[in-house]
């Protein structure tokens, strides 16, 4: 037989054996497949009994899983079964390798619950439905409220309703404060330094639940918010006694949200249960490098370098203008240009390039290119002067505009910024859709 499935807990556990064929590969997808829908469950792939493995079967295992987040494996021969994969298939992550499958479900089911923050701790609530949820909250701040933390709950209030009622008089000592804003994915990061920078007391432990909004985000925005769960530890990793919990409902949210949130989170809580997420995605220092999409239509193009740098500003008002965007929101997005295309031309090795079109019908979309390179992830997420970044145009323009996306690598850096125009989404008699 060529495999022989069991679980553990929430995992799938699946022997391989030789040999390893279509069929058990068809199979070790469709492991994969179940898992990637009910997420944080992770296929835990058994290769102690496939004695020497080789290239090509290492291939064929690879073509199953294509992208290594679900995965874990077991060898006995660790180091060489990271060699093998890798030089099957090295335009892919090996997955994690473990000794046994006892140390893999340890490793994936650590239990960490410390009775309060310590530290920095930004926790992933994987949650069923309603009551689930309600239960759930109301404990993470009755916990709070019982160790005298400063507790926040970042929900609407209709949300919060029902967890009021669960908390009976202690509801009182919980500051209810509007979620963050979702116009601009990017502020999130923003959002939550206001919170820890504005906590009273001197260094008294803060926890807060927030619930991100994710209803009619569009891709590009849904890529960004992920983007910033990747890197709020990166941003708060130093923030002492801070507790940050995000709810994720299992039932109601994209596979594709329920995946990322699940596994960017170095804490998971699920079923009752608190652990450490080893699954958690350490990609942190690949974010800058992420591809960005190509312009959805043909963009207009302009060179400029230091000298001609105003005529971003014009080109930009022009087609502002002729896009119908609102005087406020022209003004917003020409001064988010001038003020990176500015720093651009001085620091991006004194030439730059502008490219401007429209995108989805309701958005005009600035692209900001030049020879220099970005570093830090967090530009534009945070006050440069607090993580001494290379550049200040990107914040700036975050402060302007619905969107900004920042891109480098070798090749050069890109800031892109997007302006959604409110006159662009009238309806077919003038007044804007609902």
């Amino acid at each position: 037989m060529p495999a022989q499935v069991g679980r553990a807990d929430r995992h799938v556990v699946l022997r391989l054996q030789r040999p390893v064929g279509r069929w058990s590969v068809r199979r070790l997808a469709a492991a994969i497949a179940r898992a990637r829908r009910e997420p944080p469950e992770v296929v835990v792939v058994d290769l102690s009994d496939m004695g020497d493995l080789d290239e090509r079967v290492a291939f064929r295992m690879a073509v199953a899983w294509d992208a290594p987040e679900d995965v874990v494996l077991v060898s006995p021969e660790v180091d060489r079964t990271r060699a093998i994969l890798h030089e099957a298939r090295p335009d892919l992550e090996v997955p994690p390798v473990f000794p046994t499958v006892d140390a893999a479900l340890t490793a994936l089911d650590r239990e960490d619950d410390p009775s309060g923050p310590k530290g920095f701790r930004h926790e992933a609530f994987a949650h069923r439905g309603g009551a689930e949820y309600f239960e759930g909250v109301a404990q993470f701040l009755a916990d709070g409220l019982d160790a005298d933390e400063v507790v926040i709950a970042a929900l609407p209030r209709e949300r919060f309703e029902p967890i009021r009622h669960r908390l009976g008089r202690d509801a009182r000592r919980v500051h209810l404060i509007g979620p963050s804003s979702t116009r601009n994915p990017a502020m999130a990061i923003p959002w939550y330094h206001e919170l820890i920078a504005a906590r009273p007391g001197s260094g008294q432990p803060l926890r807060v639940v927030a619930e991100p909004t994710w209803e009619g985000a569009r891709p590009v925005e849904l890529l960004e918010r992920q983007h910033q769960e990747l890197l709020v530890d990166r941003a708060f990793g130093d923030a002492d006694g801070v507790w940050l919990l995000c709810a994720y409902d299992l039932d109601a949210l994209p596979r594709q949200v329920l995946q990322h949130g699940c596994r960017s989170h170095p804490y998971l809580r699920s079923g009752g249960r608190r652990r450490r997420n080893d699954r958690a995605l350490a990609s942190q220092g690949t974010i800058l490098q992420a591809p960005l999409p190509p312009p959805g239509t043909t963009p207009e193009v302009l060179a400029f370098g230091p000298s001609t740098v105003h005529d971003v500003a014009r080109t930009v008002a022009r087609r502002g203008a002729e896009a119908g965007l609102w005087a406020d929101e022209l003004r917003g997005l020409a001064l988010a240009a001038m003020e990176v295309a500015d720093e651009s031309a001085l620091v991006g090795g004194g030439r730059a390039v502008l490219r401007v079109w429209s995108e989805d019908g309701d958005t005009l979309v600035c692209e900001i290119s030049d020879d220099g390179r970005v570093l830090d992830p967090l530009t534009g997420l945070v006050p440069p002067e607090e993580h001494g970044a290379q550049r200040r145009g990107p914040w700036a323009a975050t402060q302007r505009c619905d969107l900004v996306q920042v891109r480098s690598d070798e090749h050069g850096t890109v800031v892109r910024l997007h302006q959604r125009g409110t006159r662009l989404r009238a309806g077919p008699d003038g007044w804007l859709e609902s």
